[in-house]
């Protein structure tokens, strides 16, 4: 099978992404990087005499993918992470898709928006190059490794603040912006590895650590479950990061630790970017696509430019409150709460409220606008206080959808 694959094609060290080294191995692979401004010049990017039979887009969230690429005329598979902080730009553009694969959080996201074309794929998994065994001691009891921005893992950063609160007793070690061996030697080196993912979904950490031949600690998920990963059989489940600890180390003998390790090592095979390249050539092969219900298909050619201007952007006009940049710690809240609460504002922040109105109208989601608009007005309806606040709704709802004012 012949592949195109861009615009994400490194890790944070600059090396080749494990996926598209994966897929190198199963299929005819071309990239493209985010350097392709436009769909004309991914074109020209193509050796001549060869063509693809699709394009798979990779972290198109912080690599721009080139406007215009609905007009591609095979099929275009979007492989979807970090949503929880790209609703801004992804959400107006991800109609330039066919089908798209994401956490199982996100299905369900994606689908009350009214996206049907989308589907459960683990899109980490760990490689047994670079992600095994290191021939060192345990030096520390339990690490942590990764992302410690608190805007962004306030989540986490509670939980591995009850982890340093061990340290009297036991080798914690937390860290950052640690990469490939390094990173994968210093999981060796640890009886536990920490897990928290930020969408609870199963993420690169969970592989890692276990293919590095220590135990994962992690919150129980329903995607381990779909995964066939079992709590305290194949990983360590937490609810009380420090009462865990403890009973790992205090309660459990080292048969069961044993156990539990050789558990997680018999079915890790499943579980590394080889097997997840085979698995995703076989659902790009085995899936229908008719380009011609392409979303974008039936859009404007004005509409669509509009679009993907708002996805090149990095900025985001926030109504009433001007411009902000797409990181900003506010934003990043509200989007946040989004993900957590799988679309359900369970707040009376009605600035969030304006944006998010605003984001469904931009990005063509006019039933699920009506239905969060309608949701809202039963909701001020108890409070005799905002009657000024429902009818700003009312009157933004028709702007939106109507062109003009009640």
């Amino acid at each position: 099978m012949k592949l195109l694959i861009g615009p994400g094609l490194s890790d944070p060290k600059g090396d080749e992404a494990f996926l598209v080294k994966a897929l190198r191995k199963v299929a005819d692979v071309k990239t493209f990087d985010s350097g392709i401004k436009d769909f004309e010049q991914l074109v020209r990017s193509v050796p001549h005499g060869w063509t693809p039979d699709a394009i798979v887009i990779r972290d198109a969230e912080y690599y721009k993918m080139p406007s215009g690429l609905e007009r591609a005329e095979l099929p275009i598979f979007g492989l979807i992470g970090d949503y929880n902080l790209s609703y801004n730009q992804m959400l107006p553009v991800l109609g330039c898709f066919d089908h798209f694969f994401c956490d199982s959080k996100g299905v369900r996201i994606f689908k009350k928006l009214g996206f049907n074309n989308c589907e459960f794929f683990c899109l980490y998994g760990f490689d047994p190059e670079v992600h095994h065994p290191y021939p060192s001691k345990k030096e520390w009891d339990v690490v942590f490794i990764g992302n410690l921005n608190a805007a962004v893992q306030q989540d986490r950063e509670e939980y591995l603040y009850q982890l340093a609160t061990l340290s009297g007793n036991y080798r914690i070690h937390i860290d950052t912006l640690i990469f490939g061996s390094e990173y994968a030697s210093m999981l060796s080196k640890s009886h536990l590895v920490f897990n928290r993912s930020i969408r609870d979904e199963v993420n690169m950490r969970f592989f890692e650590a276990i293919g590095c031949g220590s135990v994962v600690m992690n919150n129980h998920l329903s995607e381990l479950d779909e995964l066939g990963l079992v709590p305290d059989q194949h990983y360590l489940v937490f609810d009380d990061v420090q009462a865990t600890v403890v009973r790992y180390f205090k309660e459990w003998s080292a048969a069961e630790r044993d156990r539990i390790r050789e558990n997680a090592k018999q079915v890790m095979h499943e579980h590394t970017y080889d097997r997840r390249a085979q698995d995703l050539v076989k659902k790009i092969q085995t899936t229908r696509i008719d380009i011609s219900k392409r979303r974008f298909a039936g859009l404007a050619e004005k509409e669509r430019k509009k679009r993907w201007i708002r996805y090149r952007c990095d900025e985001v006009d926030v109504p009433g409150l001007g411009r902000w940049h797409r990181y900003d710690p506010t934003m990043v809240g509200w989007q946040k709460h989004l993900t957590r609460n799988e679309l359900e504002i369970r707040s009376l922040d009605f600035n969030m409220w304006f944006w998010w109105m605003d984001l469904l109208a931009a990005s063509g989601l006019h039933s699920y606008l009506a239905q969060f608009m309608m949701e809202r007005q039963s909701l001020l309806s108890s409070f005799g206080c905002y009657r000024d606040v429902a009818n700003t709704l009312r009157e933004r709802l028709n702007i939106l959808l109507y062109g003009f004012t009640a």
